[in-house]
């Protein structure tokens, strides 16, 4: 899980690219934002919102919780959600947000591999934590 050289900082890492400290940086810093997340968020789906977040910008996914409520789109479901992240990189939406264009296809293909990973291993029966653990 590569962190960037502020957050890593932030997060107290000395070296961001050994694996080790990047790992458990990256589980940290997943931790502040899913603890970050609004409350209103469904909890089933915080992890996706969080890993989003981690991709995009917490802001970013800010923005495209108020726009899925302007497309008349559940902001509480990660299905809805991703379906408007991709906006964001569409001068026609993120002229009106308040922090502005993103590539909001990105977050939704990062989480959504992640999400095909985790199936993968849950149907292999490999030992995984549930997602609930992160809730």
């Amino acid at each position: 899980m590569m962190i960037t050289k502020r957050t890593a900082k932030d997060l107290g890492v000395k070296d961001r690219k050994d694996p080790k400290q990047s790992i458990f940086g990256g589980a940290k810093y997943i931790r502040q934002l899913i603890d970050r997340l609004p409350e209103y968020l469904h909890r089933d789906d915080r992890v996706w919102f969080a890993l989003a977040s981690y991709n995009v910008g917490y802001y970013h996914l800010r923005d495209a919780l108020a726009l899925s409520i302007w497309q008349n789109k559940n902001p509480t479901r990660w299905h809805s959600v991703q379906e408007v992240l991709p906006l964001l990189s569409y001068k026609k939406y993120y002229r009106r947000l308040p922090y502005g264009h993103a590539r909001g296809l990105e977050p939704v293909i990062y989480v959504n591999r992640i999400k095909d990973f985790y199936d993968i291993l849950k149907r292999r029966e490999v030992k995984v934590a549930p997602v609930q653990i992160f809730n």
